[in-house]
């Protein structure tokens, strides 16, 4: 199965790392349907309300 590779590089002054797609991958599982196993889960979904950039400390809320 192929995953993006886009979390697993260096961002600014964060590090290369090839093992952070496994960490949401352990502690972040969810029962998908009543009867399966708890499955890795993790994603974020958006939409573009308003174009501009997004700065650190700008506040975000679920819709």
């Amino acid at each position: 199965m192929t995953r993006c590779a886009v979390p697993t590089l260096a961002h600014g002054s964060l590090p290369r790392d090839p093992d952070a797609p496994r960490v949401p991958a352990r502690l972040n599982r969810v029962v998908p349907l009543p009867g399966l196993s708890a499955q890795p889960c993790v994603g974020a979904y958006a939409q573009v309300v308003r174009p501009g950039r997004v700065r650190v400390g700008d506040a975000a809320e679920p819709a």
